[in-house]
């Protein structure tokens, strides 16, 4: 009997003892002193942004225009053929150029006539002939004295009034867009390690 009861209290001793201990730890940890914990926070600041943004500015732009002026230009026409001809009962010989006004505009055609007679003499004459347009007709050329062997000629045509066109280089101020390089202030945010204090239970938790 007595050995039971020394039995018993030893284990009533024993519980007590531990029941102390974990009643002494919960009081560490719940009446311990606050320790530090580290964590990261978003934290804004101010930075300077590079952008680009197109302005208007005003500039001379080359550009060349058609401008209309008069000026002359000779009738258009063709030769059609050349003759010959001796005069009955003189001493003579009629130089005959065909032309062919093809041009829409009328007028007087002049004709030099480089002669060679047949005594080898050269001369040297002119003819004139009103010619409509489009209408053919010759110039007539009558020399005396000698017979004419061969001639060589060329055509002075009449002029006319046409309007023709030159370009004409000029400078206009226009609107023009370019790129221009700014800054402007803008919010960023970037990570803080910081520091808080917590009870050894939060940290643990945590």
């Amino acid at each position: 009997m007595a050995e039971e009861k020394k039995k018993s209290h030893l284990q009533r001793n024993l519980l007590l003892g531990v029941s102390a201990v974990i009643v002494v730890a919960l009081l560490i940890i719940f009446l311990a002193p606050v320790v530090p914990a580290k964590y990261i926070e978003k934290e804004p600041y101010a930075a300077n942004e590079t952008y680009v943004e197109q302005e208007p500015y005003i500039a001379n732009e080359t550009y060349y225009e058609a401008q209309p002026y008069v000026t002359t230009a000779p009738l258009s026409f063709t030769v059609a053929g050349t003759a010959i001809q001796g005069v009955a009962g003189q001493i003579a010989s009629d130089c005959i150029v065909i032309i062919n006004n093809t041009d829409s505009n009328s007028g007087t055609f002049t004709v030099t006539y480089f002669l060679v007679t047949m005594g080898g003499a050269t001369a040297t004459q002119y003819s004139s002939q009103f010619i409509a347009g489009g209408t053919q007709q010759g110039v007539w050329l009558r020399h005396t004295g000698d017979y004419i062997r061969t001639f060589t000629y060329s055509v002075t045509p009449p002029t006319k009034q046409v309007i023709q066109y030159s370009t004409v280089q000029k400078t206009r101020e226009v609107t023009m867009y370019g790129d221009v390089q700014k800054t402007r202030e803008v919010v960023l945010y970037r990570d803080v390690e910081k520091t808080k204090w917590v009870t050894v239970v939060d940290h643990i938790t945590e």
